[in-house]
């Protein structure tokens, strides 16, 4: 069974370094999709007919087609969790990175790559929907930043993520 993962969450707890580390060291193949990962010719139709529709099946076809193990890196807008619930459902395993919101705020204004403003409006989206976004991650939510601004590391993140036991499992 080919692996598929999409990891969502806090913004600044490391998604798409996680997701460079997996590419590096593990041959995974990284969608970012918030710095042009849907870029490739099959699958940016299937990326936006799946938000259009709702219905993943089309990008999960095209995901199998690229051969390898795939992690999605998407830190979506909590309206879409529906979407990431029919991910899911198709077996793109929803992996949520979440932990200490202060330290993960700093990290965000260091990097200085968006306004702090987008990060107020995404935690207040994040805050409302809590109560949704904890019940549907359950165990699948993995404290990756700790107050002292460190992160898990990779390594430790991919055992949590790819525990046969855990893998896809409600």
């Amino acid at each position: 069974m080919q692996v598929m993962a999409l990891v969502s969450g806090i913004p600044a707890t490391g998604k798409s370094e996680y997701g460079r580390w997996l590419q590096r060291e593990r041959g995974f193949i990284h969608l970012d999709l918030e710095n042009g990962g849907m870029n490739g010719p099959r699958l940016r139709p299937a990326w936006q007919e799946c938000v259009g529709s709702g219905s993943p099946s089309g990008l999960v076809q095209a995901m199998q087609e690229l051969g390898g193990a795939v992690l999605l890196d998407w830190g979506f807008p909590p309206q879409f969790l529906r979407l990431v619930r029919s991910l899911n459902d198709a077996g793109v395993a929803a992996w949520w990175f979440d932990g200490d919101r202060e330290a993960a705020r700093a990290n965000f204004i260091r990097r200085a790559t968006v306004p702090v403003e987008a990060l107020d409006a995404q935690m207040k989206e994040i805050s409302k929907a809590w109560p949704e976004i904890e019940a549907f991650y359950g165990h699948r939510i993995i404290n990756v930043i700790s107050a002292s601004g460190s992160c898990l590391p990779p390594e430790q993140i991919s055992a949590l993520m790819f525990d046969p036991g855990r893998v896809g499992r409600q």
